[in-house]
């Protein structure tokens, strides 16, 4: 519930409950009333925690922490502008003492607002969003073309009718949700909802192609009565299926782990060796801070006096940064990819350097400040 389609799938799923009813002509039991609005209470206890925090952290009763800020990350994330969506989360706010991502100023933001003043943008970015979830379903490395397969068979294997509708329309409800993401933006761990409901119809494609594989073998024999193998015959397709996931599965790992920035493993566990307890580190990278077993703070996308200034204001010994982030994102922080000088900067001392095969990782002192 801390996500705001979780909000979503409350709606969704309340809706689809009472007009369950309504349809049934069951709405107005006493009994019916008593479970819906026990599904209320108990959906709002849930809820509460994370409101009751959100309220103590802004002042304001809200349901959601993300939305304010979100309006300005979309148009980032649909253009693929990573420099972009780092000013919008990482750039300073306008008291300059905090980045957005934890100020209060993301909240100053509406969602209503910003559709109405470009109704046109807002539509065109839509479309675009739909596209994007088309892509990271099919295209990325959500449903493979065989599962795609699968579904298509447990979805038209055998015909639609009004017991199978009332059996399975829940399931469609659930994929609703999923359409909350087209108003701000899509990537595909955000679709991971679709998952669980796509095996299901996967698996009852699995059981139709099962059963046609034995009944289709029997017909072939010479004898149809007999049923000797069957059960291993049935078990064909899901050995294939059980194999085929096997298979990719180590061939993703390989892949995401070659892209994976190594190096900021290295500087993590460089300062967990160097640095003294409770050091705090300023970075774009959590990870860093992790396998140093330091704090960490985040660094803001501003000018380097501000920067420093603001590492020096939550007392940060290091400052971590790779050239990935400071070619693409940061380019004002490019004299710090010069490390043949102890000092390229004002106010930090070159600690070390890291390099993987996709970027150089390099670790900063920062000096006390006067």
């Amino acid at each position: 519930m801390t996500r705001p389609e979780g909000l979503t799938y409350f709606a969704v799923i309340g809706l689809f409950m009472v007009g369950w009813h309504l349809l049934r002509r069951t709405f107005w039991r006493p009994a019916t009333i008593a479970r819906l609005a026990l599904t209320v209470v108990a959906c709002v206890l849930v809820m509460a925690p994370y409101l009751v925090y959100l309220h103590h952290a802004t002042g304001l009763w809200t349901l959601s922490g993300k939305v304010g800020l979100m309006v300005d990350i979309a148009p980032a994330y649909i253009a693929n502008d990573q420099a972009a969506h780092d000013r919008a989360v990482s750039a300073l706010d306008s008291a300059g003492t905090e980045i957005m991502w934890l100020s209060p100023d993301r909240f100053n933001k509406s969602l209503g607002q910003y559709v109405l003043a470009s109704p046109a943008r807002f539509l065109w970015q839509v479309r675009q969003n739909v596209a994007a979830a088309w892509h990271a379903l099919f295209h990325e490395d959500l449903l493979a073309p065989w599962i795609v397969a699968l579904i298509a068979l447990g979805l038209f294997g055998r015909p639609w009718n009004r017991r199978r509708w009332r059996g399975e329309a829940l399931l469609w409800a659930a994929l609703a949700p999923l359409a909350g993401f087209w108003v701000f933006f899509v990537i595909s761990r955000f679709l991971v909802g679709v998952l669980p409901l796509a095996m299901l119809w996967a698996a009852v494609g699995l059981d139709h192609l099962a059963g046609w594989t034995v009944a289709s073998t029997a017909n072939l024999r010479p004898n149809p009565g007999r049923t000797t193998g069957g059960r291993l015959l049935a078990a064909l397709p899901v050995a294939v299926a059980i194999g085929l996931s096997l298979w990719m599965a180590p061939a993703a790992l390989r892949h995401e782990t070659a892209a994976m920035p190594w190096s900021h493993v290295d500087a993590g566990r460089w300062l967990a060796d160097h640095a003294p307890a409770g050091a705090v580190v300023m970075t774009r990278h959590s990870e860093v801070g992790l396998y140093a077993g330091r704090p960490v703070i985040a660094s803001p996308n501003a000018t380097w006096p501000q920067i420093l200034a603001y590492g020096r204001a939550r007392n940060a010994r290091y400052l971590v940064v790779d050239d990935v982030e400071v070619t693409s994102l940061r380019p004002q922080l490019a004299p710090l990819l010069e490390t043949g000088r102890d000092r390229p900067l004002p106010g930090v001392i070159f600690a070390a350097a890291f390099d993987d095969p996709t970027r150089r990782t390099l670790v900063y002192e920062i000096e006390a400040g006067p």
